[in-house]
């Protein structure tokens, strides 16, 4: 069982936490070995400011005595506080009094109310409820609440899957037991017997134990018998057809709102990708939102989010082994800048939804007026939301490459295209042309797209020679760049100087 153990810390030492997992043993054992244990470890960390006394408490603030068994005050995942100090030998008389006017401060008082307890509704289980309804109500204002009631809803499904595991294996933990218990029945002397029938016992404790402290969900508070729907045909029709129609977020204009996202993006999207070449300047962004409102649609934010991960396809289809530091650090930079305009779109759009504006171009200036206020806790939580967001894209287009998948946007481009060009097949080098135009930084991606030998001539001698031997070589190999072999270059080590000599010829052209 995995507990842990957290010291808030004082004016005499330093807040301190402690992960343990629990031997099967300890559960059985007193709490205050487990408090020994943080004990020493923290004292040898501390040896200024020991702890040279101290009790444990729960999440509730009830002390938990040193002689009380483990298993029987601690679940798996729980939390323990380590308080400073000797625990109250004494507890605290109670003002309360029992239905009859018994006094509860006594023992005999205690026991009685327990008693009756017994026949009350017990109400407990609802303080166990674990409902998707409060997931907003803890989520980050820079986390989008759709975003954060997945990651929610996904922790949810994890812990019920380990609670599923863990009650399943004391199940059969008891189960064995009870079947062997059954078979020495006759033996109740052996001592076989005896601790097959103390290990029976101990396992269903512990199950009772952990069904009664767990949390419950939805599913485990009611299930629905029957589900149906009644329609009255003659119920009034609301709102009156009169009543003029409210304003809604999201497209501009009233064309807008009937397009789809294919027709959106066919039409938007040289506008999407100006905005996403904007660099990390607040200013230039506010106002292309403000002259373009057009990119201030839910299409718009689509297209964005699969922009964010082709460019990390992209990037990842080459291993670093093969890039020069310069490569990789403006790779970097660029799925940094892609990922920093798509959240921004983003924060804008829900900041539209959240204030109920009729027309989402309010919210434009009133999100960079509270941005640019923001202190440098909110800048740094931006960052790291901003990393984690990357992290997140990185990790997703590793997973799509090595299942041998392709970018949404480059399937997208493939299907509008397959009627009209037949897709190019591999260079003499045996690497696709598609795939390694793409990887050439964006100067040379245009050259060659213009088919301007001379300009791609000027690129290559402005880079380092590393770097341009590394892209020659690949355009070569895919056939992008063609040399005629009567003029092949016979000495490597003149390959610079006959660079400018040599007639070469992109595909199509001749130069």
């Amino acid at each position: 069982m995995k507990v842990t153990l957290t010291f808030a810390g004082d004016d005499k030492g330093p807040k301190t936490s402690l992960k343990l997992d629990l031997p099967t043993k300890w559960l059985d054992g007193p709490m205050s070995k487990v408090l020994d244990t943080f004990v020493t470890n923290y004292n040898k960390k501390n040896t200024s400011t020991p702890l040279e006394e101290a009790h444990v408490v729960n999440r509730a603030g009830i002390s938990i005595p040193n002689e009380a068994i483990v298993g029987q005050c601690a679940v798996q995942g729980d939390e323990l506080f380590i308080i400073r100090g000797r625990q109250n030998e004494k507890p605290p008389q109670l003002e309360t009094k029992s239905d009859d006017e018994e006094d509860v401060t006594t023992l005999k008082g205690i026991e009685k109310a327990k008693e009756k307890s017994k026949h009350a509704f017990d109400h407990s289980k609802w303080d166990k409820l674990d409902l998707s309804d409060d997931d907003g109500v803890d989520c980050h204002p820079n986390i989008e609440l759709a975003s954060w009631k997945r990651i929610k809803a996904q922790q949810r499904a994890e812990r019920r899957a380990k609670e599923e595991a863990e009650i399943k294996r004391l199940q059969e933990k008891t189960e064995k037991y009870e079947a062997k218990v059954k078979e020495l029945e006759g033996k109740r002397d052996d001592p076989a017997y005896v601790e097959a029938l103390a290990n029976a016992k101990k396992y269903r404790q512990r199950l009772e134990e952990f069904a009664q402290t767990r949390k419950w969900v939805a599913e485990d508070v009611c299930v629905p018998k029957e589900d149906r729907s009644i329609v009255n045909k003659k119920a009034p029709e609301f709102p009156p057809p009169e009543a003029e129609k409210a304003k809604v977020i999201g497209p501009i204009s009233t064309d807008a709102e009937f397009e789809t996202y294919d027709s959106y993006v066919k039409q938007h999207e040289p506008l999407l990708r100006k905005f996403v070449a904007i660099e990390n300047s607040r200013e230039v962004t506010e106002k292309f939102m403000v002259e373009h409102p057009e990119i201030l649609n839910q299409h718009a934010d689509g297209f964005l989010l699969l922009l964010c991960l082709d460019t990390a396809m992209r990037h990842a289809s080459t291993t670093n082994d093969k890039k020069t530091a310069k490569v990789i650090d403006a790779e970097k930079k660029e799925l940094r800048r892609v990922v920093r305009q798509h959240l921004m779109l983003n924060y804008v759009l829900e900041l539209a939804k959240l204030s109920k504006v009729d027309d989402v171009r309010a919210a434009v200036k009133p999100f960079f007026v509270k941005t640019s206020r923001q202190s440098k806790e909110q800048a740094e939580d931006f960052e790291k939301e901003l990393e984690a967001f990357v992290g997140r894209i990185e990790a997703r287009a590793q997973e799509k490459l090595s299942k041998g998948e392709k970018s949404p946007l480059t399937k997208k481009v493939e299907e509008t295209e397959e009627d009209e060009y037949e897709p190019a097949g591999v260079g003499p080098g045996g690497l696709d042309p598609t795939e390694v135009l793409q990887s050439l930084p964006k100067e040379m991606q245009e050259a060659f797209v213009e088919q301007d030998v001379e300009k791609l001539k000027k690129i290559m001698s402005n880079l380092p020679p590393a770097e341009a031997d590394y892209h020659l070589k690949r355009c070569i190999d895919s056939g992008l760049w063609v040399v005629p072999s009567s003029e092949q270059v016979e000495d490597n080590e003149d390959d610079d100087d006959e660079l400018e000599e040599e007639e070469e010829e992109l595909p199509g052209t001749t130069q």
